[in-house]
């Protein structure tokens, strides 16, 4: 007697097509999510160039100013004159060295923040700079 043979050799199941969408899915999640996070990295770091390089200019330029015009009212003066992109704010705070004691005031410190926004975070970029006072 002949024997039936009711399973087909050629083309795929039903099974074979959806386990290997399942695999599809699972490694196009996982190349989708290392794309997603080096991309998001790739713009921090861009982010905290610019801001570093701002921050530069700024000091630069607080470097050759006088003495007595460095003042806490200088953020609008930068802002305008180096034209800051969208998305980052300054501030720029100026303490006395020598606060609380008798000595003379001779030296300025002068705390520059840039504040900028990366996918939804809050990013600062902080640097600290004396100034003292020529004599």
């Amino acid at each position: 007697m002949n024997k039936l043979n009711f399973k087909s050799n050629s083309g795929f199941t039903m099974t074979d097509l959806v386990a290997a969408l399942i695999i599809f899915s699972v490694f196009t999640g996982i190349i989708g999510a290392l794309m997603y996070s080096s991309l998001k990295i790739n713009l921090q770091t861009k982010m905290a160039g610019i801001a570093g390089y701002y921050a530069i200019q700024i000091l630069e330029d607080i470097d050759k100013i006088g003495y007595d015009s460095v003042t806490n009212d200088m953020e609008d003066y930068y802002k305008t004159k180096l034209i800051l992109p969208p998305g980052f704010d300054l501030s720029i705070d100026v303490l006395k060295y020598n606060e609380g004691t008798e000595k003379e005031d001779l030296i300025k410190i002068v705390n520059l923040t840039i504040t900028y926004r990366v996918a939804g975070n809050s990013e600062k970029f902080m640097i600290e700079r004396l100034k003292v006072k020529e004599l």
